[in-house]
């Protein structure tokens, strides 16, 4: 669980301990495993710990309805209340689609592009390991730029 402020600045970065064990191809492409995990916090006290950074905040998520679903199912898991709006997401993604403005006719609006292409795009070097805090790092320096646009 990666989160930073508007500058990249961390808020919160931990591993999570979910509970089960990790897919292969999800630790094939983030490099995390269940040894790494295996003595982190539990869903239940992440929560605890990242709720109050995220209520009353605007919330930029590349791929939001993603993250935020896998948020909502973890909560319903441990019979937590989500005490988030769904308004105060906005999904980065759909943004630099919009911005970077290549059509999908099949789809009927602006196609989706991975976050390591978007930041090629607007050149911003970064490096990505696809762990949370890189991921939020680069989200953070590509609302930045657009919105210097």
């Amino acid at each position: 669980m990666g989160i930073v402020d508007r500058e990249g600045n961390t808020l919160y970065d931990k591993l999570v301990n979910p509970g089960r064990p990790i897919p292969s191809d999800s630790s094939a492409v983030n490099e995390i495993t269940d040894e790494m995990v295996a003595t982190a916090d539990p869903w239940p006290v992440v929560w605890r710990e990242i709720e109050p950074i995220l209520r009353q905040r605007a919330i930029g998520i590349y791929n939001a309805e993603f993250d935020m679903r896998l948020l909502k199912q973890s909560n319903q898991v441990y019979n937590i209340p989500w005490t988030l709006e769904d308004e105060q997401a906005f999904c980065m993604m759909k943004l630099f689609a919009a911005y970077y403005g290549e059509w999908n006719p099949r789809y009927n609006g602006f196609k989706s592009h991975k976050l390591e292409y978007a930041g090629y795009v607007c050149q911003l070097d970064l490096g990505n390991s696809h762990h949370a805090i890189d991921d939020a790092r680069l989200t953070a320096a590509l609302l930045r730029y657009i919105a210097s646009r």
